[in-house]
């Protein structure tokens, strides 16, 4: 690789977005009503089940290493372990808006998605 490929390179990579990717699982409660069942008792039936929930985060990083990811991942799972967060009885966009207020207050002037 001559100099002008090196500097190139050095410079794609300056200059590329960083973030932390982490996805991790919690056990909870989901709650729907049932119509059909609604319709055949005349009341209003409610069916409660035990779920999997899944998170994906991205955390926008200025350098994202290895222990960055593990304090994320660690932090997000914290939260719900703690009684901090609860996941039983809400819907996906709850959960998200919950996780998203702690994730912000946390880290400030990052990007958020999940």
């Amino acid at each position: 690789m001559n100099y002008e490929q090196r500097e190139t390179a050095t410079r794609v990579i300056n200059s590329a977005k960083r973030n932390l990717w982490v996805t991790f699982q919690m056990p909870g409660f989901q709650r729907y009503y049932s119509s059909t069942e609604a319709s055949l008792l005349q009341n209003n039936t409610t069916v409660v089940l035990r779920s999997l929930f899944k998170f994906k985060v991205k955390l926008s990083s200025y350098s994202a290493t290895l222990q960055d990811t593990q304090a994320l991942l660690n932090f997000c799972e914290s939260l719900y372990l703690s009684g901090e967060l609860n996941i039983d009885f809400k819907t996906i966009d709850e959960m998200s808006d919950e996780l998203y207020l702690k994730l912000a207050e946390r880290y400030p002037l990052k990007d958020i998605v999940i």
